[in-house]
C-alpha cells in the first residue's frame, strides 16, 4: 500500500493524462459508432470493438510510466522453489530406460 501511494504521488500527472486520454478515446469511439451505425452496421460493431482497446493501451502506458520507479523484488527469481513438475531431461531420460528395459 506504501508503494502505491508513492508512486500515486510521484506520478499523478502523467496517471491522471494516461487515464483522461483512454476515457476519451473509449467515449469518442462509442459517440462515433452511433453516429456510423445509421448508415453502416458493421462498422458501427468494428468502432464498438475498439471502444475498449484505447482504455487498455492506456493502462499499459500507465504501467510503463510507473516502471522505472518500481522497486526491484525482494529475492530473484531464480530463487523461487521448484515446482514439483519433473523437467523434459527427467522425462526423456525416464521414457529411455523404460524403453531400454523393455528391448532385453
Amino acid at each position: 500500500m506504501r508503494d502505491a501511494a508513492r508512486l500515486l504521488l510521484r506520478h499523478w500527472p502523467a496517471l491522471l493524462t494516461l487515464g483522461l486520454l483512454g476515457a476519451a478515446w473509449r467515449s469518442g469511439t462509442l459517440w462515433l459508432a452511433v453516429i456510423v451505425s445509421n448508415r453502416s452496421g458493421p462498422l458501427a460493431q468494428l468502432l464498438l470493438a475498439l471502444a475498449p482497446v484505447g482504455y487498455l493501451l492506456a493502462i499499459v502506458a500507465m504501467l510503463r510510466v510507473v516502471r522505472p520507479s518500481l522497486s526491484p523484488p525482494k529475492r530473484p527469481l531464480t530463487e523461487l522453489p521448484r515446482t514439483s513438475s519433473p523437467t523434459v531431461a527427467e522425462c526423456t531420460k525416464g521414457a529411455e530406460a523404460t524403453l531400454s528395459a523393455g528391448k532385453t
